[in-house]
């Protein structure tokens, strides 16, 4: 509908690196805000630092993400992206997207205990969050249509980050919303 295929070289690639890095904090959001509410019998019967929970949940999706980015790889070399040092990059972008999801588990866990509909709006945030975070097209279709501070709260947004350097690691020729530099 957008044409988005066009302003793209290899877009199979770039979708999936978007909804690969993407999903890793969706995961981590929607398991984290269930992570208290659903271990109240635990919780209760032992004394031990609540942010234990929302951290193993993190925890448990760095594991998926890891097997997850084994097809990542897969893809990007089956579609023609060339297997270069910069692939190295993404060790430490998914470390700093662990950390990240991380605190953001931390806080949707508390959250959702203290008010329980949250949970039911989670859903509907994390889509309008997808669209916001360029994951079905490039950074520069926000740039084509938006200008003043409607496109600092694009460029403001950090799974934004995280994309285009995941992005940026495994593929040649990505435009980037502002320099790595």
């Amino acid at each position: 509908l957008i044409n988005t295929r066009e302003s793209v070289d290899n877009f199979i690639a770039y979708l999936c690196a978007g909804v690969f890095v993407f999903g890793f904090t969706q995961a981590v959001v929607q398991a984290g805000s269930q992570s208290i509410t659903s271990n109240m019998g635990l919780i209760r019967a032992l004394h031990f630092p609540r942010a234990c929970l929302p951290i193993a949940i993190a925890l448990v999706e760095v594991r998926n993400m890891i097997a997850s980015m084994v097809v990542l790889v897969a893809i990007a070399l089956i579609t023609g992206e060339p297997l270069t040092p910069e692939w190295l990059l993404v060790v430490p972008v998914l470390l700093l997207q662990s950390v990240f999801n991380a605190g953001l588990a931390m806080f949707v866990s508390r959250l959702t205990a203290k008010v329980h509909d949250v949970r039911q709006l989670l859903p509907y945030v994390l889509r309008i969050w997808m669209y916001g975070s360029a994951i079905l097209y490039p950074v520069t279709f926000f740039a084509q249509r938006i200008d003043g501070w409607l496109l600092a709260v694009v460029h403001a947004n950090p799974l934004l980050v995280y994309i285009e350097l995941a992005r940026h690691a495994l593929m040649e020729d990505v435009v980037l919303a502002s320099s790595p530099g």
